[in-house]
């Protein structure tokens, strides 16, 4: 086999597994969570579906390429999951997203029918803590970010709540902006308590490590 005929061999091998990842029906397990993130590789912006079954697998249902993780492409990208056999029936709350996407618009969850709506779980939390402390003073930020982090671990809604509202009383006193941060990003990252499965589903999901990882295997394969 020559070297000219290894990239047009890969190209066409390549090509069939991606549209056998994009056309599989998804309605053979029942999926708990769904976690979306973008990553950039030169002109171009993947959008990566990971999905979370209830017996704990984990499969990659779904790549879009687009320019960027506008709305409008989310949102079809949801639509293609449901029809496919993924459930995200606004009314179901039993399932938790995450999302790592920058979609351009803040109504964009609700613009897609099937959509269940922006809710998250603590797999945004670590880096909404980053969003809140960054407003703070160098030094002053670890010892706030130990304070998010131990208001999170509560195991109940309730007391998470009561946590996270006392610890935005006293941030105001420190520094009104990042009062406001955490008053806007504290509610959408309790879902798992809200559900009542932080102690069963919090340690998973409480970080973005299960897309970061497959993010990372694509940096080792593209150089990205």
């Amino acid at each position: 086999m020559t070297k000219s005929s290894v990239s047009p061999r890969f190209i066409r091998a390549s090509a069939r597994e991606l549209r056998r990842l994009q056309e599989r029906r998804l309605d053979d397990a029942e999926w708990l969570v769904l976690v979306l993130d973008g990553k950039a590789l030169a002109q171009h912006q993947l959008v990566i579906a990971l999905g979370v079954t209830t017996t704990g697998e984990q499969r990659i249902l779904c790549v879009v390429q687009t320019a960027s993780e506008y709305w409008r492409v989310i949102a079809s990208f949801l639509r293609e999951l449901g029809e496919r056999g993924f459930s995200l029936d606004r009314h179901d709350r039993h399932r938790i997203r995450c999302s790592r996407c920058s979609t351009g618009r803040r109504d964009s969850g609700p613009r897609c029918a099937t959509c269940s709506g922006r809710s998250r779980c603590n797999g945004a939390s670590g880096n909404k803590r980053g969003n809140v402390v960054s407003y703070l003073a160098k030094q002053d930020q670890p010892t706030w970010r130990r304070k998010l982090q131990a208001a999170y671990a509560h195991p109940t809604y309730a007391d998470a709540k009561r946590g996270l509202e006392r610890l935005h009383r006293e941030l105001r006193l420190v520094n009104e902006s990042a009062g406001r941060q955490l008053t806007r990003r504290a509610r959408g990252n309790t879902h798992t308590h809200r559900l009542n499965v932080f102690p069963e589903l919090g340690v998973s999901f409480k970080t973005t490590n299960l897309i970061e990882s497959v993010m990372t295997r694509l940096e080792a394969k593209t150089d990205a």
